[in-house]
């Protein structure tokens, strides 16, 4: 059992940690803080007496100014202060180096701090309550800029608006709950360490590039807004400027790695600057055209005229300065980065590349096009097991969170399960995982399988899982089994030997063999011929028993329960499900998956196989490609929590 099952449910405070101090480590990355390091160790060790006894290591970077030196004094006064080398120099580097040289058999939970912010009395043991509280694989907190130069100032007045952050949780947010991205403030170390801590490549938004994977291997991040700590930004235009477009580079990197869509908030930066661009473009040609970046700039004067009367402070006068430095910067760094992406793609072939380079600039311009329009949707979360493993059939249930607040009907636990495709082992175990699960409901409750297609081709036991769907090893539970678009191909085929080549390309053949037929043989790169598959059609009429024909014939397009619609493919946005298509509810794919408009109930769907459960506050995709990662997945929906049961590889 992972550290983090082992945790859930824990009623351990903070006054039992003082018996166990050394079960902490904290880290601060720093290189060249001189002007920071010692208010930043001293806010730390201020409160519980504790905290001279947690391990505190400066992971410096190969500082060339006085930051060495102002550790080696404190570390006079804390006998809990070590430093470490970081040859590598990046904080990413710096936090794993210091999770490998600095934990001991203790060890267990890791706090993350940072040079440049002021921190509240007893913040690592704060943090590791709610480490415990709340079993999060990492917690994060709210920052809250201060300055002392006039330039400083200005950039912390701003930056925490709307306008500065878009209005992220984490800047200046006051409201926890779980989200998907933070800063950092403290981890389960086994958790991180189990996860790979930080790619080391980023050498900015390792943070949000650690939340991207750690939400998609199914992990929880908890904003604790009451927590909070002070930061100090840059203090100059060329350090700001630094800084953001290190970021812009570094969300580029993360959304190409880990296929994250961006918010709006992070694209509009972009959207601002190339609008501008083309604006100033165009004005020797239309002179309306300079209206562009003119708004753009008289947006930022307003700022600073705003702020200097906010706050009283002719400080405010940077304020649209400094704000404009972060957009154009943060645009200009993500827009470098992916072109270089975009140019460095490793070639296939030399048409294959061509295409593929095509898609990729097709898709930036619509994830462009997107961000203009309003359309872009927050990234979604993600679940799926992270435990430790006992065997191919065993399984972890873990729940997810979204800010959709969804209900099952009442008395009802709902089992939506994904597409199996002939792998009747898995769909075996599966179903051993949910006999267990539902033991522990309440008594009285109804529970209900909910089918979402695709049963068969592709794997090689689709008759047994038919057998199985349509005998009496369901007994216990009400089913509702749905249509898929292979379960519509066999049923062609039933009726029409010429689908035959069409259904063969699905998966076809291997259904054939699991009932115990030979498809017809062809030369690679050719179809059978109609004579052939007219043979194997006859003998598919004559072996297929009578009751799989019927599970067929009696297939569903969708089901309704709750706050739920459960569907095969997904629906056609902007259509009421009456008027959905049989076609759409089957096959539909990019015109659901790519539309950001919820719908008035979440879609529980399969038939697009993802790595992991994919889940945000219009759809809950459950099909992770059982025939060839092993993993079949099923959504327990109960009042409302939704959790995971999954197989193992």
């Amino acid at each position: 059992m992972s550290l983090a099952a082992q945790r859930i449910g824990t009623d351990m405070m903070v006054d039992q940690l003082s018996l166990k101090q050394d079960s902490i480590l904290a880290v601060i990355p720093c290189l060249n803080e001189e002007d920071h390091i010692e208010a930043c160790v001293r806010s730390l060790m201020t409160g519980d007496e504790t905290l001279r006894k947690v391990p505190l290591v400066i992971v410096d970077g190969g500082s060339t100014d006085r930051t060495l030196s102002i550790v080696e004094s404190l570390m006079e006064e804390f006998d809990n202060l070590t430093v470490l080398n970081n040859p590598k120099k990046i904080q990413s580097a710096a936090i794993n180096l210091a999770a490998q040289q600095s934990v001991t058999e203790r060890s267990e939970w890791l706090v993350r701090c940072d040079a440049h912010s002021i921190y509240p009395s007893n913040f690592i043991l704060d943090v590791v309550d709610r480490l415990i509280e709340t079993g999060a694989q990492s917690v994060v907190v709210p920052m809250d800029a201060v300055g002392r130069t006039c330039f400083e100032k200005a950039n912390a007045w701003i930056v925490d608006t709307p306008l500065g952050s878009g209005g992220s949780a984490h800047r200046g947010g006051r409201q926890s709950g779980y989200v998907d991205h933070g800063h950092h403030a403290g981890f389960a170390l086994s958790d991180f360490v189990q996860l790979g801590g930080y790619d080391e490549t980023f050498s900015h938004n390792e943070d949000a590039e650690y939340d991207a994977r750690l939400t998609q291997d199914g992990g929880k991040i908890y904003l604790d807004a009451e927590t909070r700590i002070q930061y100090v930004p840059r203090g100059t235009v060329r350090g700001l400027a630094k800084q953001y477009f290190n970021y812009g580079k570094g969300r580029a990197r993360n959304a190409h790695k880990n296929k994250t869509r961006l918010k709006i908030r992070q694209l509009l930066p972009v959207v601002a600057l190339l609008a501008s661009l083309i604006g100033a473009a165009l004005a020797p040609l239309f002179l309306p055209a300079l209206l562009i970046p003119l708004s753009y700039v008289s947006i930022l004067t307003m700022t600073s005229a705003y702020v200097m009367l906010k706050r009283r402070s002719t400080c405010g006068v940077f304020s649209g300065l400094a704000i404009g430095t972060m957009h154009m910067s943060w645009a200009c760094g993500f827009i470098k980065q992916s072109l270089d992406q975009f140019f460095e793609e490793k070639p296939v072939s030399g048409a294959a590349s061509i295409k593929m380079r095509i898609v990729s600039f097709r898709n930036t311009i619509v994830n462009l096009g997107r961000a203009v329009l309003g359309l872009v949707s927050f990234r979604p979360m993600q679940s799926s097991n992270r435990s430790g493993n006992k065997g191919s059939q065993s399984a972890r249930r873990t729940e997810t969170r979204m800010t959709r607040v969804t209900r099952a009907p009442e008395g009802q636990c709902i089992y939506a399960i994904g597409d199996i495709h002939g792998r009747y082992e898995l769909l075996d175990a599966l179903i051993g995982l949910i006999d267990e699960d539902a033991k522990t409901l309440p008594e009285e409750t109804r529970c209900t399988l909910v089918f979402l297609g695709d049963y068969i081709d592709r794997g090689l036991q689709s008759n047994q899982v038919i057998e199985l769907l349509s005998g009496g090893r369901l007994s216990d539970y009400d089913c509702v089994f749905l249509l898929g678009n292979h379960e519509d191909a066999l049923l062609k085929f039933w009726h029409d030997p010429s689908f035959g080549d069409k259904w063969a390309r699905y998966g076809g053949n291997e259904t054939l063999l699991s009932y115990g037929l030979l498809p017809p043989a062809t030369a690679i790169g050719s179809r059978a011929t109609p004579e052939a598959w007219e043979r194997v059609w006859q003998d598919f009429r004559r072996v297929f028993p009578k009751h799989h024909l019927k599970f067929f014939s009696d297939l569903n397009h969708y089901y309704e329960a709750g706050d739920y619609v459960f569907v095969h493919a997904g629906l056609r946005p902007g259509l009421a499900l009456e008027d959905q298509s049989a076609e759409d509810l089957i096959w539909i794919r990019d015109e659901f998956l790519d539309d950001t408009q919820p719908f008035d109930r979440l879609i529980v769907h399969g038939h697009t196989p993802t790595n992991e459960v994919y889940m945000d506050n219009r759809r809950l995709g459950l099909d992770t490609g059982a025939y060839m990662t092993g993993v079949l997945t099923a959504a327990r929906l109960f009042g409302e929590d939704i959790s995971i049961l999954k197989t193992t590889r």
